[in-house]
């Protein structure tokens, strides 16, 4: 999927400025044949695409102090099949094959601050709490009907940090770090 990425910055009255754009995850797919030679006998697929269109507004402090806030509603797409059991012997066939697609709304948010301390050097700091992309859709079940399916995923929290430093007028360099709790994904189930 190709997502397009944009920002669209507006300045309001006074000391405020407004902001809409969009970003997603794409490139999550692992696409797996199967290869008897080494035990596995069925293919294991998933895909998950994630965009978010975020909504922002920032208040200039001072003039060296901005405060920014996003809400980040978002949109999720989840398509996979595999095979229960994953690993048969030879020749066996395995109990169940799901497949589904699943899609649906998501929201998380995010805050921060730019501190601008003298002409050449900013730092910045953000932080976003967990969010959740509520996603449904259906699969067949072992005896060809269909049942519902769906998966609450975890947007994970995060932090960034950043600074920003110009030595000579005509150089720029930054810095940026960020933390993301990634080990939430794993808390995310689908449910059959």
């Amino acid at each position: 999927a190709l997502i397009p990425e944009f920002a669209y910055v507006r300045r309001g009255k006074g000391r405020w400025s407004y902001a809409v754009g969009m970003h997603g995850t794409v490139g999550t797919r692992y696409d797996y044949p199967k290869k008897p030679s080494v035990g596995v006998n069925s293919d294991l697929f998933a895909e998950v695409t994630i965009m978010t269109a975020p909504l922002s507004v920032a208040y200039r402090a001072s003039d060296r102090l901005w405060l920014g806030v996003q809400l980040m509603p978002g949109f999720g797409y989840f398509r996979s099949h595999f095979a229960i059991p994953p690993y048969t012997p030879e020749g066996v066939e395995p109990l169940f094959k799901p497949r589904f697609k699943l899609t649906g709304p998501g929201l998380t948010a995010m805050g921060g601050v730019s501190w601008h301390v003298n002409d050449r050097l900013s730092l910045g700091f953000s932080a976003r709490p967990p969010g959740k992309i509520w996603m449904d859709g259906s699969s067949l079940t072992p005896t060809g009907e269909r049942q519902d399916t769906d998966l609450d995923l975890k947007i994970p929290a995060e932090a960034s940090a950043g600074i920003t430093i110009r030595p000579l007028d005509d150089w720029t360099l930054a810095y940026t770090v960020r933390w993301i709790d990634s080990s939430s994904f794993g808390e995310s189930k689908v449910r059959f």
